[in-house]
């Protein structure tokens, strides 16, 4: 991978042929040499305009604007804590948005043979029942596909689709809670299958299917971290390499797997405002950097840069990682409490 140019906005899709970025309260496409095409208005109320303008530091601590989103080539979209939005690429009329129904995602599945995303909720106890949602392009209409009963998941990492009408659930994070699911269409209904339960080399938000071959960069805080690679028949993980942190943002095409680290706190304390203001590190990490990594079945895993994170408390002020956009000649990687450069993205070419 080669750097080619800093954007100042924060990336939030990438297909074969533009980017998707944010610039307050306005989506930005630009042409992958770096050129702006359009500019469209999100459609904020006054109060969110006003949000949107202020510090960072206060949208980092409250969690305001927009989180990430999925694209491909007719459809974008993206999301924060409270809205999904879509724009339909082939109209570029108005961004239409639709509220969530329970809790917004990490990580979100675009299932262009099937016209809809996918995505499960990303907040629950543990005690609460966790659903799966489907947004169909043509209609604009959100739905539920299934629901875990409670005490079964806590929340959805990712889900990345296999074959038509069936996907893999990751799930996590403790105990019962984390692991690998099937979610498949029976019968005219989703069900789910666990697969593989109750170990942290199952956690995972990062996620690749490469040809035939499955694998996953492993998001725990308690245990050593590892790329690994996952048989779908078999239902067994097999480490690849040792990774130096957790990783929850990756995105990949039909060869390559582009991934980044976070910088994810040690919370076993009972003190809560020290669970907020610390940045001490898990005992099973060995950086206190946040690295972008590479890897193909054919050269193995490379390691392409790593980076200062914030100096500021980790949680209180978001985790540093990079949340990472990918096609077939260009990876985007968004800043996210990177020293000096939070939600600023780096454009490489992938090589």
């Amino acid at each position: 991978m080669i750097f080619s140019r800093m954007h100042r906005e924060q990336c939030i899709g990438l297909n074969s042929k533009e980017g998707f970025f944010i610039d307050r309260a306005s989506l930005v496409t630009k042409s992958l040499t770096g050129d702006n095409l359009d500019k469209i208005s999100l459609p904020y109320s006054l109060l969110e305009r006003v949000k949107v303008m202020m510090p960072v530091f206060i949208k980092r601590i409250f969690r305001l604007g927009i989180i990430s989103g999925v694209a491909d080539s007719k459809n974008l979209v993206f999301w924060d804590r409270d809205f999904l939005y879509y724009l339909d690429l082939q109209v570029r009329g108005k961004i239409k948005r639709v509220k969530f129904i329970n809790f917004s995602p990490l990580n979100m599945c675009i299932d262009s043979e099937a016209g809809k995303a996918v995505f499960g909720d990303y907040k629950s106890s543990g005690s609460e029942t966790v659903s799966i949602w489907e947004f169909h392009f043509s209609t604009g209409n959100l739905a539920s596909m299934c629901v875990f009963p409670s005490h079964s998941i806590e929340h959805v990492h990712n889900i990345i689709k296999i074959e038509d009408d069936k996907y893999l659930v990751f799930a996590g994070d403790f105990s019962y809670g984390v692991g690998i699911w099937r979610l498949q269409l029976v019968d005219g209904a989703y069900i789910l299958t666990p697969l593989s339960i109750g170990r942290q080399n199952y956690r995972a938000s990062a996620v690749a299917v490469l040809g035939r071959t499955l694998v996953y960069a492993t998001d725990t805080t308690t245990d050593r971290n590892y790329l690994l690679r996952y048989s779908l028949n078999a239902e067994v993980v097999k480490p690849l390499y040792s990774l130096p942190a957790s990783s929850i943002y990756g995105a990949f095409n039909s060869n390559s797997f582009v991934f980044s680290t976070n910088l994810e706190c040690d919370l076993d304390s009972k003190n809560t405002v020290f669970k907020w203001v610390t940045k001490r590190l898990p005992a099973v990490f060995d950086t206190n950097r946040v690295h972008i990594y590479k890897f193909t079945i054919a050269d193995g895993l490379e390691s392409v840069e790593n980076f200062r994170p914030t100096p500021l408390p980790y949680r209180l002020f978001q985790y540093p990682t990079f949340r990472i956009f990918v096609n077939d000649s260009t990876v985007m990687c968004t800043a996210n409490s990177i020293y000096g450069m939070h939600n600023r993205t780096f454009q490489y070419a992938l090589g």
